[in-house]
């Protein structure tokens, strides 16, 4: 697992470094209904993945950031196992 400290851009930096946030990755998450992971990258950094309604596979969706390293009431951070039973369940509706 890779601890992975939080960054910020603009305005961000004095807010992020008082609280001083680390995650684990990868990080398992589902956003309302959505399944979205984010996963470690070859070169050390990180990616977003979130789940495509339409093919049923992964795609890199940056936008998610914010919403799974500070995750609110809508987010629900699970297991590797709950995410793949939702991905499967989903999945399955496909056919």
């Amino acid at each position: 697992m890779v601890k992975w400290r939080a960054g910020g851009g603009p305005g961000d930096s004095a807010r992020l470094a008082r609280s001083d946030r680390t995650m684990d990755l990868p990080r398992y998450c589902i956003v309302g209904a959505r399944p979205v992971k984010a996963i470690e990258t070859e070169d050390g950094g990180m990616d977003i993945l979130a789940y495509d309604w339409s093919t049923g596979e992964f795609a890199r969706h940056m936008e998610f950031l914010t919403r799974v390293c500070l995750p609110d009431e809508e987010v629900e951070v699970v297991s590797q196992e709950q995410f793949d039973a939702q991905v499967a369940e989903l999945r399955a509706r496909l056919k």
